[in-house]
């Protein structure tokens, strides 16, 4: 019952991800305003760029549905939103930029250590916007409480240039964006200093992920 539970969560998440990127590649986009949130060499002026922003993320949002639906095991939640739903905006940049609370569930019994990242594949830059980098989680840890990543845990550097979560700022009329929050189980507990990247801290799991989750949220600012 638990497991067919699981699944039609799963089911029901992944419809709402397509839902929302059928309905993004119909979109008329506006001109973008704001672009000041993201650093200026990162941010492309190419007319095609409002185009593609959109299209980029409505294609990952596809991909990443129906890879959660049939092969991730980690359930990730949150009591501040429902999985595809929005972020309160004190949660964001907008708002008082506390981390959300979240809970996670259904690790393998192999698990040494927990890792989580949070970005924006929706993020007017050539790569996903880093927001949260978080590991050395202990494995009998099963959630954050909100406003920070509590225990013994290492936080690396977001793309604000700064350590530990910063909440979503994204531009002004660039449309609804999605955010990420990936749960990792490693079967080996990492040897690494505070403050890797994203990237630092891909290369440092590889090879030792067991399992993974994740919970998206989006937000937009009009």
């Amino acid at each position: 019952m638990q497991k067919a539970l699981r699944l039609e969560s799963r089911c029901e998440l992944s419809f709402t991800i397509l839902r929302t990127a059928r309905f993004t590649l119909h979109l008329e986009q506006k001109p973008r305003r704001g672009e000041a949130e993201y650093p200026r060499h990162l941010v492309s002026g190419h007319k095609s760029d409002v185009l593609l922003t959109p299209l980029f993320g409505a294609y990952v949002g596809l991909v990443q549905a129906l890879w959660y639906l049939f092969v991730m095991a980690i359930e990730v939640s949150s009591p501040a939103f429902e999985p595809g739903g929005a972020i309160p905006q004190k949660y964001t940049g907008e708002g008082r930029d506390l981390s959300p609370p979240l809970i996670w569930e259904g690790l393998p019994d192999e698990t040494k250590e927990i890792a989580l990242i949070c970005d924006d594949p929706d993020a007017p830059t050539p790569n996903p916007w880093v927001h949260w980098v978080v590991y050395k989680i202990p494995a009998d840890v099963m959630g954050f409480r909100e406003g920070s990543a509590q225990g013994e845990v290492l936080e690396g550097k977001n793309d604000f240039g700064t350590l530990g979560y910063g909440g979503p700022m994204p531009p002004r009329g660039h449309g609804v964006h999605h955010y990420y929050f990936k749960v990792y189980a490693l079967d080996a507990e990492l040897e690494v200093a505070a403050g890797l990247t994203k990237k630092q801290l891909l290369e440092a799991i590889e090879g030792h992920v067991l399992d993974e989750g994740e919970l998206v949220g989006t937000y937009e600012r009009k």
